[in-house]
């Protein structure tokens, strides 16, 4: 028994407020509803119980919550036997949270000034008022449901889909609450209440008996903590008994549709809205080598009719959450594309249903916004890609990230051209970031030559950039690694296997251990040798590429490292002697223009001008990148003296440049504002001389204003930072950098796109 504690002082407190687990959605109640006799269905409840904000002062509460009439018997009380379930008498659900009046008495049988507990499954309830000194009003005793038998779990949330329905059996089970007569308060579809038959009766009453919502008053209520089904429900990896609580259920769900087998060929099934006409897409089919398939439309994914239909699918078109529902019904084999965009996000659908359904998920992202965009024809090729590499018509490349960011962009663009070539697809990469370095090690004093695979964190490349412009647009044919995988992954050994596996020694910081950590590390797949036979690969040309490649059958071709492999037909030669032009070349120029930043980091772009044009007065500003600290050590390499100052400019050169760019700013609202991307913090003390001519600001000064990065959004990792870096620097209205650096040369390369003026040291 917890200890109780008086909470006399209370009365003139704020609300007592208990976080709930915000995870949770539902309550039960085996329970006989009973609908007020003096029902007025003009009144307007809402206007009288809502709590739009939580009342600053006790005084506030009253006014709300008292009545000259009070209902002295409605008075409630809380008992907490144990840390893990809760009795309350009169409770009260409504507008997204919980109530309990509990007046003004000293033994109300509450345990703590915070009682842990979590409601049974997941809920919308965002808190629970603890009322002191206070009842609730007559009106909204008189407009509420009212449940008259004690009760254990109860309901006040509406079914909102199959997952759901499903976990409230699943966790039922698990607390070895079937087979019983359950009471469940949702309004929603039958297909629903089909699915919570499956294991139990349920008797469904409408919480929306009108154009209103009303509110629950349960009499006794005893809210348990099911944490442990939880915490093991929320697990990354199920454990046995998680599984055999679902397991039953799916073939359960299965038999419920009847299935009629198709005779219409290759049926593809779109669910949901699109932009486009199914006529189109059937028109699009054709000359794809897919002229047998049958094109059928279902409106509302949440109908009966569609979930049944769906077992007749070859293949299932849908978007966004509008899929979760239809899955737990598809026959084995179909092909499931996810339509993503920007109105309909990529759903997070949990590894471990997908394993228990058998099934793997093919994500289409689609930008409106891109130069080509046509729905229909998208879908159509991508419906085509699917049977190529279900046939084994599809040949695929891909290619090891190797060192920083804009070294493994270069990698990305030359694979791009390489696949183009090879008639290849090409698989998109992770992208990686360093991990902090340890700073207990001392610093080194030499150019770090030096690449390890396991010194990077890993992320899909959605991540930074965006997916559905890169698969839309880019010069080559593409294809995602998680769709690949889906696709390639052998279902037994839940791995992909690669065919040719080659390796590239591009410089001693590149090995076959940096291959094998990768593929088999990194990506967990298998790799049956490694092909050493090669020497350096870089700057191929077409004829060259051909000869190596041109007559390789393999499904997979896996490269190394792809850093400058092709030569986008020129000889680039090291030391580098100027800015070489490579955004001539068409291939080259569309890949340029197909790596833009993804819809997070796009934001942050612009909430980050805002803040500089209200700070600093109007745009346009002008930008330089100083790439100091052990750069010197790479760049004391080059012989040549003038080529060396050019790679590591002095610190007068910089301050002369930096003064000339005055007249570049055209700044009217003060002094020049000249922004600087710089990888160490002794650039500030090297610019302070100027600051009486210049507002010289650094990406701190922008991108740590809570305007700009708020409170509740993702901290930026070291690539968020560089691309913002990135995208500042190409929109200023001149901008200086280091034609030696590949991060000075993604923006050179941006700015060409737009048409903007640059200069190099």
């Amino acid at each position: 028994m917890l200890p109780k504690r008086r909470l006399r002082s209370l009365v003139k407190s704020v609300l007592l407020l208990i976080t709930l687990f915000m995870g949770i959605r539902f309550l039960w109640a085996p329970v006989k509803l009973e609908e007020p006799s003096d029902f007025d269905d003009d009144s307007d409840i809402m206007k009288t119980t809502k709590l739009d904000t939580e009342p600053e002062d006790w005084q506030e509460v009253m006014k709300l919550w008292n009545s000259s009439n009070p209902v002295k018997n409605w008075i409630g009380t809380v008992d907490c036997p144990t840390e893990e379930q809760c009795t309350f008498t009169n409770l009260f659900a409504f507008n997204n949270s919980l109530h309990v009046f509990l007046g003004d008495r000293d033994d109300d049988g509450i345990g703590s000034s915070s009682i842990p507990f979590l409601i049974g499954l997941p809920t919308d309830m965002e808190r629970v008022y603890l009322h002191r000194g206070v009842e609730p009003t007559d009106l909204l005793l008189r407009e509420s449901i009212v449940v008259e038998q004690p009760s254990s779990i109860v309901s006040i949330r509406q079914c909102r889909g199959v997952p759901d329905a499903i976990d409230i059996l699943a966790a039922m089970s698990w607390s070895n609450l079937l087979p019983t007569r359950i009471m469940v308060l949702f309004a929603g579809n039958t297909i629903y209440k089909q699915v919570l038959e499956v294991k139990s009766t349920f008797d469904v009453q409408p919480i929306f008996l009108s154009k209103k919502i009303y509110p629950v008053l349960i009499r006794r209520v005893t809210l348990g903590i099911y944490s442990e089904f939880w915490n093991e429900r929320n697990q990354p990896q199920w454990s046995s008994s998680i599984f055999d609580v679902y397991q039953p259920l799916i073939p359960a769900l299965q038999s419920l549709p009847e299935y009629t087998p198709s005779s219409l060929g290759y049926k593809v099934c779109v669910a949901g809205t699109y932009s486009f006409e199914m006529e189109d897409l059937s028109t699009d089919l054709k000359p794809l080598n897919m002229t047998s398939s049958t094109v059928i439309k279902y409106p509302n994914p949440t109908r009966d009719s569609t979930l049944q239909m769906t077992l007749e699918c070859n293949a299932l078109v849908c978007k966004g959450d509008e899929c979760i529902d239809l899955l737990y019904f598809v026959k084995p084999n179909t092909d499931i594309i996810v339509v993503s965009s920007p109105t309909h996000p990529k759903p997070y659908i949990d590894d471990n249903i997908l394993k228990l359904l058998g099934i793997g998920i093919l994500h289409l992202p689609m930008n409106p916004l891109a130069e080509i965009y046509l729905e229909s024809q998208r879908l159509a090729l991508f419906l085509s890609s699917i049977a190529e590499i279900k046939r084994g018509d599809r040949k695929f490349l891909l290619f090891m990230p190797w060192e920083q960011l804009n070294n493994q962009l270069i990698g990305l663009k030359s694979s791009c051209a390489m696949a183009r070539v090879l008639n290849r697809t090409l698989v998109l990469p992770l992208i990686g970031q360093r991990k902090p370095r340890n700073l207990s090690e001392p610093a080194s004093t030499e150019w770090d030559f030096t690449f390890s695979i396991n010194d990077l964190v890993w992320s899909p490349i959605s991540r930074y950039f965006d997916e559905a412009t890169l698969e839309q647009t880019l010069p080559c044919s593409v294809i995602s690694l998680e769709n690949f995988e889906t696709l390639m992954k052998d279902p037994e050994t839940e791995t992909v296997t690669l065919d040719h596996v080659v390796f590239n020694p591009v410089a001693k910081a590149t090995s076959t251990q940096q291959i094998q950590d990768y593929y088999t590390g990194i990506l967990n797949y298998t790799i049956p040798s490694i092909d050493t036979t090669h020497l350096r690969m870089s700057q191929l040309t077409d004829t060259e590429l051909l000869a190596k490649f041109g007559s390789d059958n393999s499904q997979t071709l896996a490269l190394g490292s792809a850093f400058w492999m092709y030569g986008f037909n020129r000889f680039q030669p090291y030391p580098l002697t100027r800015y070489e032009n490579y955004m001539d070349d068409n291939v080259y120029a569309q890949t340029v223009k197909s790596i833009i930043p993804s819809a997070r980091l796009a934001n942050i772009t612009g909430k980050a001008l805002k803040y500089m044009t209200k700070e600093y007065g109007s745009l346009p500003f002008v930008s330089i990148h100083i790439r100091r600290g052990d750069y010197w050590n790479k760049c004391k390499r080059i012989q040549d003296v003038n080529l060396q100052r050019k790679c590591y400019p002095s610190d007068e050169t910089i301050r002369q440049i930096i003064e000339g760019l005055g007249s570049s700013s055209r700044n009217l609202e003060g002094p020049p504002v000249v922004y600087v991307a710089t990888n160490t913090a002794e650039v500030q003390t090297l610019l302070d001389p100027l600051k009486s001519k210049f507002r010289i600001i650094y990406f701190n000064d922008i991108f740590h204003h809570d305007s700009v990065i708020t409170h509740d959004e993702e901290p930026l990792d070291p690539i968020d930072a560089a691309l913002l870096d990135i995208e500042l620097c190409s929109k200023s209205t001149h901008f200086i950098g280091n034609f030696y650096s590949s991060f000075s040369r993604a923006i050179f390369e941006k700015r060409q796109l737009s048409n903007l003026t640059f200069e190099t040291f």
